[in-house]
């Protein structure tokens, strides 16, 4: 899930910027759940994309864990943030690659 998911952010937030940038990728253990953060810094002239790593990663997500699974992305503050909330348990089985 994370691969697709930081090349985009090397791919269309980094490379498209004359003076480089940043993607930091940072997990947290918030109770019964692990958040993790994908942020990266956006060249001005970044375009929207197609959304397909993330649709993806919506899809996978979904399949292994339902509704106890969460996924947002957006615009903010000059960077784009890829949030994910997962169960620290799942009590169904995953065949996802």
């Amino acid at each position: 899930v994370l691969q697709p998911l930081v090349e985009n952010a090397i791919q269309h937030g980094i490379a498209p910027a004359r003076e480089g940038g940043r993607v930091s990728v940072r997990v947290a253990r918030e109770g019964s759940t692990i958040r993790v953060e994908i942020t990266n810094t956006l060249a001005e002239r970044a375009g929207n994309g197609t959304h397909t790593a993330g649709d993806e990663a919506r899809a996978r997500l979904h399949h292994c864990f339902g509704d106890r699974a969460g996924f947002e992305a957006g615009r903010e503050d000059g960077h784009y943030r890829v949030w994910i909330t997962l169960p620290t348990t799942n009590n169904q089985p995953c065949d996802t690659p």
